[in-house]
């Protein structure tokens, strides 16, 4: 009879401690946008969490709805059912939905930041050797949004890669200071689903003077199917005292030389416009028969701080 009650408290004991800690968020990686259906953006993402209990589970189900900002913007959940094990982190594979209606009206203050905070609010089901445990949960995510929206929409695919001139106009309107180009830039959809770019914006910046050289803008809505490659027009304007501080380099040599763009690409999803700000640094190879090569520099400026340092120049 003791026995039977010393066993009993133990079972107790035990499904008492299920509640004790739960698990630890750690990041978000491995983001991959799926498709576009019904003005709904899907994509999957891997979210690391620590486990800080003794406890042995299978995590079975998890359904979250996605918040910012007092509403709500998606939803997810976990894709398989995964076993948890003591003291050891893990990545949750999710499917997770995202109105595009709700996420345009949020986008410029989301991106107005380089870090928010998201909510998922939901309810995740537990599988223990004692017990089963359903149970509500909120979890804060802060999101470093304007680098992680970036990164991925407007990544090393998405990039200018070549640049033609087309036209060259130099001292436009009899100033000296100032010279017209209209360019083509091609860039790259890698999206499982098909956009519009309806603006571009964008100034060029030499690393090594500091100085803005050329600012364009894009003059014509242009479509870009899913996995294809496009050329883009541009109406460029150059500042010529700023391109003779690099004489040697810009538009009259072979010579590479180092700048930095930065601007926002508008583009539109099933009619919904997003402004994707960008910075990326380029080695740009010219010479004088119109012909510049763009090759992106992967270990250039981290997003965010460049992205500050850069416009409080300009």
């Amino acid at each position: 009879m003791k026995k039977s009650m010393l066993y009993l408290l133990i079972c107790v004991l035990s499904f008492c401690s299920c509640n004790v800690a739960e698990p630890i968020f750690i990041s978000n990686d491995n983001l991959k946008f799926k498709s576009v259906n019904d003005s709904i953006l899907q994509f999957s993402i891997d979210s690391y969490i620590y486990n800080p209990t003794k406890l042995k589970y299978q995590l079975k189900e998890l359904f979250f709805d996605i918040n910012y900002d007092g509403g709500k913007i998606g939803n997810g959940k976990l894709i398989a059912p995964i076993q948890i094990k003591p003291k050891d982190t893990i990545a949750l594979p999710f499917s997770c939905n995202l109105s595009l209606a709700q996420l345009q009206k949020k986008h410029k203050q989301i991106l107005s930041k380089d870090r928010v905070d998201f909510y998922f609010v939901g309810e995740a089901f537990a599988v223990h050797p004692i017990k089963s445990i359903r149970k509500g949960f909120e979890l804060k995510i802060p999101y470093q949004a304007k680098s992680f929206i970036s990164n991925n929409m407007l990544s090393s695919d998405l990039v200018f890669k070549h640049i033609e001139i087309e036209k060259i106009n130099p001292f436009s309107n009899s100033n000296p200071t100032k010279s017209n180009f209209r360019i083509k830039i091609g860039i790259h959809n890698s999206q499982s689903f098909d956009y519009k770019i309806r603006k571009i914006e964008i100034s060029l910046k030499s690393k090594s003077t500091n100085r803005v050289v050329l600012e364009g803008v894009l003059d014509t809505i242009v479509d870009a199917p899913s996995l294809q490659t496009i050329k883009i027009p541009l109406d460029i304007e150059s500042n010529n005292l700023n391109i003779l501080q690099n004489l040697g380099t810009f538009f009259l040599s072979s010579d590479s030389s180092k700048y930095i763009g930065a601007g926002s690409v508008t583009i539109s999803i099933e009619g919904y416009d997003f402004q994707i700000p960008f910075l990326q640094e380029f080695d740009i190879e010219t010479n004088p028969f119109g012909s510049i090569r763009v090759n992106p520099n992967i270990d250039g400026p981290d997003y965010c701080s460049a992205y500050q340092k850069i416009h409080s120049h300009l």
